[in-house]
C-alpha cells in the first residue's frame, strides 16, 4: 500500500495522481469524440429506418385473439397461464 521510501501512498503499484500531456488528452478526447460521433450516427440510422412507422396506423389483426379475449390472459397471472 505505501512505498518503502516514505508517506506517498501507492495504489497497486501506481502513485495515485496521473499527469496527462496535452498530446494524450488530445488523443482522449478525439476518441471520446470518436464514440459520441458513432452513437449519434447510428441513433440516426435507427431513426432513418424505423422513424417512418410513426405515421403508420395501428393494426390489430390478432389481439382479439391473442390479448383481449382469451381466457388465459384474462384470468391474470396464474399457474395455468404459466404453463400455457
Amino acid at each position: 500500500m505505501f512505498n518503502s521510501g516514505g508517506l506517498r501512498p501507492r495504489f497497486f503499484g501506481h502513485s495515485p495522481v496521473k499527469t496527462l500531456s496535452i498530446g494524450k488528452m488530445n488523443n482522449r478526447a478525439k476518441r471520446v469524440w470518436g464514440i459520441a460521433g458513432i452513437c449519434i450516427a447510428l441513433a440516426g440510422l435507427v431513426w432513418s429506418v424505423f422513424g417512418q412507422t410513426a405515421t403508420h396506423r395501428f393494426v390489430n389483426f390478432d389481439d382479439a385473439t391473442y390479448v383481449y379475449r382469451n381466457p388465459v390472459v384474462i384470468r391474470g397471472i396464474a399457474v395455468p397461464g404459466i404453463k400455457w
